[in-house]
């Protein structure tokens, strides 16, 4: 676990049960035996840990930790949860996964259970068990350095875990999967989740980035003292690279109060690319603020081809305006894991009655794509970028599907909207379209 300096203040929270009854039902939870069918070792797969809180959506969130103490690796690791009423009645069960996909020998893993019931404040203490899982032979589990870490919470109370990820061995690796865990002053697990955000594959040498989102305690946070970062990394052969430059252009608040990083992507490579970009950004001290992804709204790359992005997605950026002011730098990487190469390329559609209308914070355009290829399409996409008619850096973007096939000569009505910021000036930039549709 590893010490933090909290962004955010943090004020009292409130079990749905008393440190009593934690340690009751975690006891029992570690203690019971668990009938499993053959193949399952769930007899050394023991919940260590079990509690439940209100989160800020007023949903019953309860949380866990399952360590592996067996000796094989094991995956697919299926938890029954029970939520008992304080006479010890069950009035809830359900199952989940925990939030790493596979456990080596000693290792743990969080899981999380939302209850959407309405259950009320009848709940008052819970129970796990390991119910099912397989096995596996053949991980090449490694590790990595999780480093430039932060733990922020929002103006709702949510809490979020970002940093970035460093593979300092000699071979390239794949993170499986990610996952997060508060504790309080007593070590019990409060909250609990598995990554939002991920780089999934790094070479020797590489960084990348990561986001864990937490629904926080309706009432306060000031228990929480530590935090955790677990990870399912294993060494792999080397994965083919994309060949895609990225450039960043602008950065801007909307007047909705949203962080925009806007840029553009070129395939430099001599296939066509499907696109995920994953981006960290810093603080003057050197911390991962926030991180975010998103694949390029033009499905595929062809070579030499550059398409517009905008990263909107993010976390506490989008929930805590004041943590904008404290960006000071940030870092894009194509994220090879999630971008391929495809022999299948986009056709070039047209568009029609191309419409502006102007508001005090976005600028609308609406009209018609229309497929004036010589094939049907299964879906197609329209953005709109808007490039500073001085330097021609793309400035804003945003962009409009189409879901269904589009026979030769078919239309669709686009609807788009572009935020913009305090100061901008329409006469200053230059609007562009891109229009494209997804050959079957």
């Amino acid at each position: 676990r590893s010490d933090f300096a909290p962004t955010a203040t943090m004020s009292g929270f409130m079990l749905t049960a008393s440190a009593e009854e934690v340690a009751s039902m975690t006891k029992e939870a570690e203690s019971t035996p668990t009938t499993v069918p053959p193949n399952v070792t769930a007899s050394g797969l023991q919940v260590t840990q079990v509690s439940g809180y209100i989160d800020t959506f007023e949903s019953l969130q309860v949380v866990g930790l399952v360590e592996n103490q067996t000796d094989r690796t094991v995956d697919m690791v299926e938890v029954e949860v029970q939520v008992l009423d304080a006479e010890g009645n069950e009035i809830y069960t359900d199952k989940t996964f925990t939030a790493l996909g596979r456990l080596a020998p000693g290792e743990e893993s969080p899981f999380s259970l939302t209850v959407y019931e309405d259950l009320g404040r009848a709940a008052s203490s819970y129970m796990a068990y390991v119910v099912g899982n397989g096995t596996i032979d053949d991980l090449k589990r490694t590790d990595i350095e999780v480093t430039n870490m932060q733990m922020t919470t929002d103006k709702d109370g949510d809490i979020y875990v970002t940093g970035e990820l460093l593979n300092n061995t000699d071979n390239p690796v794949i993170v499986n999967s990610m996952a997060a865990a508060t504790f309080e002053n007593t070590d019990q697990i409060l909250t609990a989740n598995y990554q939002s955000v991920l780089m999934r594959y790094l070479e020797p040498g590489q960084s990348g980035y990561f986001r864990v989102s937490m629904s926080g305690p309706l009432s306060g946070l000031d228990t929480i003292n530590d935090y955790t970062v677990y990870l399912d990394v294993e060494q792999i052969e080397p994965l083919e690279r994309a060949s895609i430059s990225v450039t960043t252009s602008n950065d801007y608040v909307d007047l909705y109060g949203n962080y925009h990083l806007v840029g553009e992507a070129t395939n430099q490579g001599e296939t066509h690319y499907n696109v995920n970009l994953v981006v960290g950004v810093y603080d003057k001290q050197g911390n991962v603020i926030d991180a975010a992804d998103l694949s390029l709204a033009q499905e595929t790359l062809a070579p030499g081809e550059t398409a517009p992005f905008d990263f909107t997605f993010w976390g506490p950026l989008n929930y805590d305006p004041t943590l904008v002011d404290t960006i000071e730098s940030h870092n894009i990487v194509v994220d090879d894991a999630w971008t391929w190469s495809t022999e299948t390329g986009m056709a070039n559609l047209s568009t029609l009655e191309k419409n502006r209308e102007d508001s005090d914070e976005s600028i609308y355009f609406t009209g018609q794509m229309v497929n004036s290829s010589p094939g049907l399409v299964d879906s197609a996409v329209i953005m709109v970028f808007l490039r500073d008619s001085q330097s021609g850096d793309v400035l804003a973007t945003n962009f409009d599907y189409d879901y269904e096939v589009l026979e030769i000569g078919a239309t669709y009505d686009y609807n788009i909207e572009i935020p913009i910021w305090a100061g901008f000036d329409i006469n200053s930039v230059v609007v562009n379209y891109i229009v494209k549709g997804t050959k079957p």
